[in-house]
């Protein structure tokens, strides 16, 4: 990992072995990206020193993606916290049927396609993504919730990242870290106290207890806070957004331009029942509450569309200490046309 103060000029061998997000996997693939992108004739790149030669590259012509990951300087319990994550992926995926394993490798196929056609027919990603997924005939909101799901995590872990989020190592919906039951009441109490104390201190507090109590499990702060600060302020909750956007060619061959143009909108529905350390309990409630947005939200026409939703595709995106998150995504139709 190459943190920001150490390193702000890279080689294209050096790119390729950070196995950055969204950039080709090997040299070669680097290589072809630098000379199609044009990269040597910018500010931003040049000569290296010393025995070799070559070329080095600023960083900030990366991906964004690709720039965070290696500005990331993460410390010993970050680093505990990626082992732990990296197992808990693997036993998720080695507790799946043989069907669920043989999902996870269609997936990954298409997203090695467009890697693939990145890299080697020299396409750009957009263009690489819908050949692809028109050839595995999916929409390509399901590229990109796959792609999501493999957004920070090593190529080799890929596979098992594709997993279903509702599947893990036992057969319950994943979560981070386990922790004690006494440990996580404890500061859950103490942090979501009226006069709001810090978590640090309601962490301190927490640690004390364990250490006379005999908790164990207990995970970092870190994971720990993430747990009890990535929630809604109220549950139940619903976020809606626009995802993705794919227009057509003008369906015109003279005169104002008409464009079809295709909208997935994503639906994040959040709920929340503690009345125990894990899922089960939330996970009927979000069942109901699935069914209820759905019977809303089908055959209606939203504002500015042309056709009405349909449902795409619905997945659990998170489940941590009896708060789960779930997506639903809907597709619908919109024309733009050119104004005189």
């Amino acid at each position: 990992m190459i943190s920001s103060g150490a390193k702000e000029w890279l080689t294209s061998s050096e790119i390729a072995a950070a196995r950055l997000p969204d950039l080709p996997q090997t040299r070669q693939g680097i290589e072809l990206m630098i000379a199609q992108s044009g990269w040597r004739s910018t500010d931003k790149a040049r000569p290296r020193a010393g025995r070799g030669g070559g070329f080095e590259y600023h960083i900030s012509l990366l991906p964004q993606a690709a720039q965070l990951r290696l500005r990331q300087a993460p410390d010993a319990a970050g680093w505990e916290e990626a082992r732990a994550r990296k197992n808990l992926l693997w036993s998720r995926f080695n507790a799946l049927s043989k069907a669920q394993k043989e999902t996870c490798e269609e997936r990954l196929k298409v997203l090695n396609r467009v890697e693939q056609l990145v890299r080697e027919r020299g396409l750009n990603r957009t263009a690489a993504i819908g050949v692809a997924t028109l050839d595995a005939g999916i929409q390509k909101s399901a590229y990109y919730e796959w792609r999501k799901a493999t957004e920070g995590v090593d190529p080799e872990d890929w596979l098992a990242a594709l997993a279903p989020a509702s599947a893990s190592a036992d057969g319950v919906a994943p979560q981070t870290a386990e922790c004690h039951p006494s440990a996580w009441d404890f500061l859950k109490s103490d942090y979501l106290r009226p006069e709001k104390p810090g978590f640090s201190a309601c962490y301190r507090r927490m640690m004390e207890a364990a250490q006379l109590h005999g908790w164990s499990p207990i995970p970092s702060e870190r994971s720990l806070r993430r747990r009890l600060t990535d929630r809604p302020p109220q549950v139940p909750a619903v976020y809606v957004f626009e995802a993705t956007e794919t227009s057509s060619l003008s369906e015109r061959s003279t005169g104002p331009v008409l464009q079809r143009s295709s909208v997935d909108i994503g639906v994040v529905i959040v709920t929340e029942n503690l009345s125990g350390t894990d899922e089960f309990a939330a996970a009927e409630d979000i069942g109901n509450l699935k069914s209820y947005v759905r019977n809303q939200l089908i055959g209606f026409v939203p504002t500015g569309a042309d056709e009405p939703l349909q449902h795409v595709t619905g997945e659990l995106q998170q489940a941590l200490a009896g708060t789960i998150w779930h997506e639903d995504v809907y597709t619908t139709d919109r024309y733009i046309e050119e104004q005189p």
